[in-house]
């Protein structure tokens, strides 16, 4: 199990946004990375793979404008973080909602989203604040309506080269989840919409031409079940197994009447129409199965900041925002002391 754990905890009264770095074991708090500026934030962490290098998501939001950041840091022999490092990877009013790096580590895969840096909604001087998604990276969850969903879609960023595609969806869904996929698949992520198509985990190749429409030049891996959102992914490294942060929801009767009670004619409609969330689980498929198999039951989330699963080295443990949870042993995730609240988590 990795030494450390990376976390992005959100700015409170007397304290600015900040990276903390913990003992996975004890939670003992190591280091801090806080952000210099009242407009700046840290948003996403995620991890190399080598337990050592990480690259973190801030934004910098201004009145009618903002502008997100990619920054890569180290961790020392004994966890300290060390100097941010810009990669050169910048977008102006559009904001980095997940990342994922590639296998080789030459390449990073992000989610990326037109409402505002980070899901904050930008003051466009009319009085109207928005609605945005709280942070949480065009989950399916934080959908009102088709037309409140931001433009959404999946992008490249070369390290090396500083190069980088994008592909855009061009009808209204929300994305979470990106992943590289083992064995050369592609990049995976997860894909929903506000009406009553169940979420799919979907790949499409890095070597695709830049600006083609993301969906239609995706290929479909996997269908969640009715009622049931799919709000993380980590494909295992065999190739053969997914283990999804998956939440199961109440059925809804009438698309006009999300509250309709219980006793109608219930058919699937997307977690936000569906009304509250019944339960969550990080549940696995194997290839050649279409059935999820529970492996631990977790909090159900208000919000999606715990909906996240890394795994590591061994293939014996995930992280979660919920805690770390141990596939030999089961039962629920070992919370991680000091990490309540963390809006991202890596290790």
């Amino acid at each position: 199990m990795p030494k450390f754990v990376v976390a992005v905890m959100p700015k409170a009264k007397t304290t600015p946004s900040r990276l903390e770095v913990r003992d996975s074991r004890t939670g003992r708090l190591i280091g801090t990375h806080r952000v210099t500026g009242t407009h700046t934030e840290f948003q996403r962490v995620v991890s190399a793979g080598d337990g050592r290098t990480f690259y973190a998501v801030a934004g910098v939001t201004g009145k009618k404008s903002c502008r997100t950041d990619l920054y890569r840091f180290s961790l020392s022999a004994d966890g300290r973080p060390q100097t941010l490092i810009p990669t050169g990877l910048t977008m102006h009013d559009r904001g980095v909602t997940d990342l994922a790096v590639s296998p080789d580590r030459t390449k990073i895969a992000y989610l990326y989203s037109d409402d505002g840096c980070g899901g904050a909604p930008l003051d466009t001087g009319s009085g109207d604040s928005g609605g945005g998604n709280g942070g949480s990276g065009g989950d399916s969850a934080g959908v009102a309506t088709p037309r409140s969903l931001p433009k959404v879609g999946v992008g490249v960023f070369d390290i090396a080269s500083r190069k980088r595609s994008q592909w855009t969806a061009g009808s209204d869904c929300s994305i979470a989840g990106v992943n590289w996929l083992p064995h050369g698949q592609g990049i995976g992520f997860l894909v929903g919409d506000a009406l009553d198509h169940p979420d799919q985990l979907r790949r499409i190749s890095p070597s695709s031409p830049s600006a083609v429409e993301l969906i239609k030049n995706s290929a479909l891996v996997y269908r969640a079940p009715e009622q049931t959102s799919l709000d993380a992914v980590f494909p295992a490294p065999d190739g053969r197994t997914y283990y999804f942060f998956a939440t199961r929801y109440k059925a809804a009767a009438d698309k006009s009447d999300p509250a309709t009670p219980s006793g109608g004619d219930y058919r699937y409609m997307g977690p936000s129409a569906a009304g509250e969330p019944v339960s969550a689980q990080i549940v696995k498929m194997s290839a050649g199965s279409t059935t999820l198999e529970g492996v631990a039951s977790t909090t159900v989330p208000d919000d999606l900041s715990i909906a996240i699963l890394h795994g590591e080295a061994s293939g014996r443990y995930l992280l979660s925002g919920d805690g770390i949870v141990d596939l030999q042993r089961g039962g629920r995730p070992r919370q991680v002391t000091g990490l309540r609240g963390a809006e991202d988590v890596a290790w």
